[in-house]
């Protein structure tokens, strides 16, 4: 499946990132990749939401940063 969407930039992944980071180290129980697609801009979560390209759900902080990654432009 695939989608016309903007790819995120180099600078919207670090911030993503960061954010998404700080809040998994300050709310018990939140997941990484929870954080991430709650961070992830409208013109993404909504189109993204449940389909493969969705890390809403995943538990593996590793797989939850790749699928971030494959959301970005080529850096």
């Amino acid at each position: 499946m695939t989608f016309d969407v903007e790819p995120l930039t180099k600078q919207e992944v670090q911030d993503i990132l960061l954010k998404s980071s700080l809040e998994v180290t300050t709310i018990a129980g939140y997941r990484l990749g929870q954080a991430i697609y709650n961070n992830l801009p409208d013109r993404m979560c909504r189109i993204y939401n449940g389909t493969d390209k969705d890390m809403y759900h995943i538990k593996d902080d590793d797989l939850a940063v790749t699928m971030l990654l494959n959301l970005a432009e080529p850096m």
